[in-house]
């Protein structure tokens, strides 16, 4: 039963923990023993879908806000630090460009803004200023329009 459980699983392109999750539920009923199980499905693919976002985007290293101070950082009047915090501005479209000293915390923010957004279902890429420009120039060596 279990190996034709699995075939179904891959079947219909659930993961295969669904079995797993499938025997420790107590439910009262039919209904509530599938409702619980979708949602642990659910759960089990947003989790897997952020850890994809996260792998994607090449951080060099984890970094999240919660141990990040804004001590050496000047934000300017007309970004509120909750945006940056809840990633609002990728929301928004809008750009965060940081600059500034060295050690003061540029690429922490940078890396724990991207995580933040990958939290929030979007696609980050993350890159370190010396290798985009590399990257674009070499593209550009090879007749790439860099421009669109």
């Amino acid at each position: 039963m279990s190996d034709l459980l699995i075939q179904y699983c891959k079947e219909l392109r659930f993961s295969s923990n669904l079995i797993e999750n499938a025997k420790l539920l107590k439910c009262e009923d039919n209904l509530e023993f599938l409702t619980e199980l979708f949602k642990l499905e659910l759960q089990n693919r947003e989790i897997k879908r952020k850890n994809a976002y996260i792998k994607s985007a090449k951080f060099d290293v984890i970094k999240t806000f919660e141990d990040y101070t804004f001590e050496d950082i000047m934000i300017p009047n007309s970004i509120a630090i909750h945006d940056i915090l809840n990633a609002n501005f990728v929301k928004n479209k809008e750009n965060l460009i940081l600059y500034g000293n060295v050690g003061s915390g540029k690429t922490h923010l940078a890396i724990a803004a991207g995580i933040e957004a990958c939290n929030h279902g979007k696609k980050v890429r993350f890159f370190r200023t010396s290798t985009l420009v590399n990257q674009l120039v070499e593209a550009k060596r090879q007749g790439w329009n860099v421009n669109t």
